[in-house]
């Protein structure tokens, strides 16, 4: 397919079930909302990033999370990308990641959902034993922002910064003052806080190439395909993306780098698991591995 045709794709956002008076006066005066929405996927396949095994799993509770975390690591692999977010339904945290062969097997520590001081004092104990901050998560839990992160050896000892989830303007100014030193984000993640405001957080890191960088303001599908294909046939590639729900909507934000190979990209609409799955073995197929996968469920009323 051509790349250009499926990013000027449709998007098919999940809606609420529309009643119409006639029908709702039909309905027995005891009757059964609609179920929680699904849980939605948006992955970035690269080629040209190895050939090594990979999985990735649907999102769980941590608890069932962990145990994964420890399977895969014990067979040598690593985490490349991590998404969560908070289930309002559920009352939990949610985790999804993909691992990969081929990335080293030194030390990985995921911290969960917890506050910025509790996430910073724990990656700011790993950076001293030489791990470096791969992959940021942010979500809303019940009006806070809860910080997710993984941690590995072998990503250098260069510098590292993370930065808190901030709005688009201050965001994008701590940014580009870090690419101006030589640093760049590695891993971008959005979410709204309080008042509703669409915040980013991301981690910066030295040592990772010091080509051209973008990063655009989470926005609809229509805009995140054409900015995409301008920098993608600039030469950039995208290496994070992050989705979440806003007004019953899908917004996306990415971070496109150069100095990534001039190989195939792919990135997928919203999906089910299961889509998402069978899409996943398709790339995998053509010898594609992801490199940033994102999660995100509309939490807003069903009806």
């Amino acid at each position: 397919m051509d790349r250009r045709v499926f990013l000027k794709g449709s998007l098919a956002l999940p809606i609420g079930l529309a009643v119409s008076e006639k029908a709702f006066s039909a309905l027995p005066s005891v009757h059964t909302l609609p179920g929680p929405k699904p849980d939605l996927y948006v992955g970035v396949w690269h080629s040209g990033v190895g050939g090594g095994a990979q999985w990735s799993i649907p999102a769980t509770d941590w608890d069932s999370f962990a145990v994964k975390d420890k399977q895969y690591f014990d067979q040598g692999l690593r985490i490349v990308s991590l998404s969560s977010y908070y289930d309002f339904g559920q009352k939990m945290s949610k985790y999804t990641a993909t691992w990969r062969g081929g990335v080293g097997t030194g030390a990985q520590w995921t911290v969960p959902a917890t506050d910025w001081n509790a996430f910073a004092a724990k990656t700011q104990t790993y950076f001293d034993q030489g791990l470096r901050l791969n992959a940021i998560s942010i979500t809303n839990k019940k009006g806070q922002i809860a910080y997710t992160g993984t941690s590995r050896g072998g990503l250098g000892t260069g510098a590292q910064w993370i930065l808190p989830a901030m709005e688009w303007d201050a965001f994008s100014t701590q940014v580009l003052n870090y690419s101006n030193q030589g640093l760049r984000l590695v891993s971008v993640s959005t979410t709204y806080n309080v008042q509703g405001k669409t915040v980013y957080a991301g981690v910066v890191r030295g040592n990772v190439g010091v080509g051209a960088q973008r990063v655009i303001p989470a926005t609809d599908w229509n805009s995140f395909a054409t900015q995409d294909k301008k920098l993608f046939d600039q030469g950039l590639r995208l290496v994070a993306i992050s989705t979440f729900f806003k007004n019953a909507q899908v917004k996306y934000c990415g971070v496109w780098r150069a100095g990534q190979g001039n190989g195939t990209q792919w990135v997928n609409q919203p999906s089910d698991w299961n889509t998402f799955a069978a899409k996943d073995k398709q790339y995998f197929d053509q010898d594609l591995r992801l490199v940033s996968l994102s999660l995100a469920r509309d939490q807003s009323a069903p009806l």
